[in-house]
């Protein structure tokens, strides 16, 4: 493996850190009580987070932060199958990371499992929409060649995910992940952050179908290495 792609992957694993600890740092500050004006500001806070690490590290890594956007670029041979599942852990340990420093400076409680009620069904469909717009999002910018806008369209896709979901959809099964052991607006209980994950991977494989048919996107045989 190349200096630069083991850079990257670095690269990769402190920004997810990074992205975990401001959101949930976020929710956090902003305690329990769930309100508009509170998912606003916790949206809108990550999403200027988010933009910015996407400026950053863009010309670094290609700014994944995201397992679905990790499995997108193996479904596009960016990378082999092996190197996607070995980014897509880190990025669930760094995520992981960042919900204990999140705890660590903003809240008086030790690292604990949520215990908050489970979602309804209505909340996994939406985790599902909104994981298949963010990768089919990313499937138009790479095939209509606007990769300047990412900075843009994905953070507002962020902010639209957190607000429309009232807080239960980040679009990102590693942050889902992380939510379980944060308290505030954001957190969520193991049983639903499984289902959760589990509708955004669904949603992410449904958008690559949709890709291949409105764009022409061809399936291609994967790399192992």
């Amino acid at each position: 493996m190349s200096g630069k792609r083991v850079r990257a992957i670095i690269v990769e694993g402190f920004g997810t850190l990074f992205l975990s600890f401001f959101i949930l740092g976020a929710s956090l500050s902003f305690g329990t009580e769930q309100n508009i004006v509170t998912l606003f500001l916790i949206a809108i806070m990550s999403a200027i987070v988010l933009a910015i690490l996407t400026v950053i590290l863009l010309p670094l890594s290609g700014a994944l932060l995201n397992p679905l956007l990790v499995l997108w670029a193996i479904f596009r041979k960016d990378l082999s199958l092996l190197l996607g599942a070995g980014v897509i852990v880190l990025q669930f340990a760094a995520a992981l990371l960042g919900a204990f420093l999140a705890n660590y400076f903003f809240s008086t409680k030790s690292l604990e499992i949520s215990n908050v009620a489970s979602l309804e069904f209505s909340q996994y469909l939406l985790a599902l929409i909104f994981a298949f717009g963010l990768v089919f999002i990313v499937a138009s910018i790479r095939k209509l060649d606007f990769n300047a806008n990412a900075a843009f369209l994905l953070p507002g896709w962020l902010f639209i995910s957190i607000i429309f979901s009232e807080g239960t959809s980040t679009a990102n099964p590693a942050l889902t992940v992380a939510r379980i052991f944060s308290e505030g607006v954001l957190e969520i209980n193991p049983m639903s952050a499984l289902f959760i994950t589990a509708a955004e991977i669904i949603g992410a494989f449904t958008a690559f179908l949709v890709a291949i048919y409105i764009y022409g996107y061809k399936l291609k045989k994967i790399k192992l290495k």
